[in-house]
Parts: C-alpha cells; structure tokens; sequence
C-alpha cells in the first residue's frame, strides 16, 4: 500500500487493517499532487491510500 498526505508526504506499508479508522470525508482530501494538479493527495492530517 501507498498513500500521499497534502500532495508531497508520501507513506508505504503493508497494514491492510487501515479500515479501522473509517473513511474521512473525501472534502477533507482536498490537496492536489504537487507533481499532477489533477490528481488527489490527501489533506492536512488525512492521507489517501492506493492499493
């Protein structure tokens, strides 16, 4: 797993229990990548996850 928090922090691991938190409403993920201005980056404190 990958995820970006505010467009630059990037995170990896392998913890597939990140459900356990919920999901954070997706306007709190309103960073943009700093290297695609169309892609979202997670927020302050809020990290989108790929798998």
């Amino acid at each position: 797993l990958a995820g970006m928090e505010s467009g630059y922090a990037c995170f990896c691991g392998n913890d597939l229990d990140y459900h356990r938190h919920g999901d954070a409403p997706s306007t709190e993920c309103n960073h943009v990548c700093f290297g695609d201005h169309t892609q979202p980056c997670g927020g302050d404190g809020r990290v989108i996850v790929f798998d």
